[in-house]
């Protein structure tokens, strides 16, 4: 990971403009979390560092079936647990570097998931959703209350459904409803506004340990499962577009 001098060797990769500052570890010597988590800060500082939403570190799998570990560092050091747009960045990454067969087992958060090569692009395994919450609360900007859903995709996504005006996000609001969020014990939820539309839905979401990112992929799978199982769209595939692009 690092060279004779000690600098750090980096790679800077995006999926839909969620940007990322990437480490290959598989073959360094171990560092600790406390350096990691500061790296990261460090690294994804806009004015001072890189500038990113977060750091992912590949390194030696922990977990049987697993050919390699991805772990996420937040751009404010905390650790999270799930990222589908980082793992599509790793595909990317092997292919320039590994020379992989297209498909490799990646532990993440604990869980083993699948990477594929696609005929466009990568393709993330997020396994199945923890919908047991539904939309059991509201979520309040001090102004409105919105129905919230809260589902797990490994990590936790508060879905605020409603119409907003697209020209116009609504970012000093959900900065509020994400502050009130933490108030209540949630702290470390992804937030995201779900505006379901007749082509699909339309995201914005506010990370936990990030902000405001162009793209989520846990968040965008969270939003389709929700949206699904509340009958807020018909069952299949369901096209999610956030501001630095489409998943579906």
């Amino acid at each position: 990971m690092s060279d004779a001098m000690g600098a750090t060797r980096f790679a800077k990769v995006e999926a839909c403009g969620n940007d990322f500052v990437l480490v290959d570890q598989r073959e360094a010597a171990p560092v600790g979390d406390e350096w990691l988590s500061s790296l990261a800060i460090t690294m994804c500082a806009s004015k001072r560092g890189i500038g990113a939403d977060g750091l992912l570190v590949l390194a030696p799998p922990s977990l049987d079936g697993a050919g390699m570990r991805m772990r996420i560092f937040n751009a404010d050091g905390s650790e999270g647990l799930a990222c589908g747009n980082g793992l599509r960045c790793v595909g990317a990454w092997l292919d320039r570097h590994d020379g992989w067969d297209g498909a490799i087992n990646v532990e993440v958060g604990g869980f083993v998931r699948a990477l594929r090569r696609l005929d466009a692009g990568y393709g993330a395994e997020m396994g199945e959703p923890g919908l047991g919450e539904g939309a059991v609360r509201t979520a309040t900007d001090g102004i409105e209350s919105l129905a919230m859903s809260v589902v797990s995709m490994g990590n936790l996504h508060a879905l605020v459904w409603g119409e907003y005006d697209l020209a116009v996000p609504p970012l000093a609001s959900m900065r509020a409803m994400h502050e009130s969020l933490a108030c209540e014990g949630l702290g470390g939820v992804n937030l995201s506004r779900v505006h379901v539309t007749s082509e699909g839905l339309v995201l914005l979401t506010r990370e936990a340990g990030a902000g405001f990112t162009l793209s989520c992929g846990s968040a965008s799978c969270a939003a389709a499962c929700g949206a699904i199982a509340e009958g807020r769209v018909q069952p299949g595939l369901v096209e999610v577009r956030s501001p630095g692009g489409v998943a579906g």
